[in-house]
């Protein structure tokens, strides 16, 4: 976008407890700011969501967490009939929230599935959605089986929606977006060089698949490759390292993914000192 071509905005946040504000931005402006600022510095424990309108044009970004954690996901204007949450930790020190969110006008009925690894079905169930509200929780909080090791939230209506990964201790926090992730090629742009990645690929689309992953380094060569199997609705999740085996891929900084049908990956990012984390999908 041209500086010609930017304009002033006044940006309206609706409040799901029926509050409204605006926020004004000026052209080609930064501006950074809380809920309780909007609110003269008074906490808003009630607000649990909100929409921003009039924002063509303005790239926006929610953070949020504790005094020991912060974490963030994109705003967009995209919404998706079927959500996918690929992985799903509960232990070893890791807990994991999912959040649906139907921003329409109308009731949403939800139909809701979870696979184990291996992709025998674990739960099905459904839920109504009111008019902007949300499906949210932790997995065993919502109802779901232990064994259940990704989620797939299909709606009536078109919904958003996110994933959360933290640890217990209250020091990490990563999040990302559900929303239209499902592909079938992509990249997972970042292997962890001081400390891990970690990378979940689901078979979403119900049809066997064969996936390739191609590991590169900055300069777009090729640093090794392999292949393999997803049967429909299986789960594969390992380091990055591990996915090609025995195969060195130390001076490999990002990986590519291509498969004969569509699937849903995201990759988890640790410091090496476990003090930072930082979740993406596969884009």
């Amino acid at each position: 976008m041209s500086q010609s071509s930017l304009e002033d905005k006044t940006l309206v946040v609706e409040f799901d407890t029926g509050d409204v504000k605006n926020i004004a931005v000026a052209a080609g402006q930064h501006k950074a700011v809380t809920v309780r600022s909007l609110f003269d510095g008074t906490p808003q424990p009630e607000i649990g969501s909100a929409q921003v309108k009039n924002a063509a044009g303005v790239i926006g970004l929610e953070l949020f967490g504790t005094l020991t954690q912060l974490s963030g996901v994109i705003l967009t204007d995209e919404t998706a009939d079927v959500l996918v949450y690929p992985h799903i930790a509960t232990t070893g020190g890791w807990n994991t929230g999912v959040v649906a969110y139907n921003p329409s006008d109308e009731a949403c009925e939800l139909t809701i599935t979870a696979c184990d690894a291996e992709g025998t079905l674990v739960n099905r169930f459904e839920e109504t959605l009111a008019s902007r509200a949300k499906f949210v929780g932790q997995p065993a909080g919502l109802g779901f089986s232990e064994l259940a090791k990704w989620i797939k939230v299909e709606g009536s209506e078109p919904l958003v929606g996110f994933e959360l990964f933290s640890s217990s201790d209250q020091n990490l926090l990563a999040g990302y977006t559900g929303v239209n992730i499902q592909r079938a090629s992509g990249i997972l742009p970042k292997i962890e060089k001081d400390g891990s990645t970690g990378v979940a690929l689901v078979n979403s689309s119900g049809t066997q698949t064969t996936v390739t992953l191609t590991a590169y380094d900055d300069a777009g060569s090729v640093i090794a490759q392999t292949a393999f199997f997803l049967a429909a609705d299986e789960k594969k999740v390992d380091t990055a390292e591990s996915f090609f085996e025995n195969i060195d891929i130390s001076e490999a900084t990002y990986v590519a993914f291509d498969s004969e049908q569509q699937i849903t990956t995201f990759q988890l990012n640790m410091s090496s000192d476990q003090m930072m984390l930082d979740a993406l999908e596969g884009m």
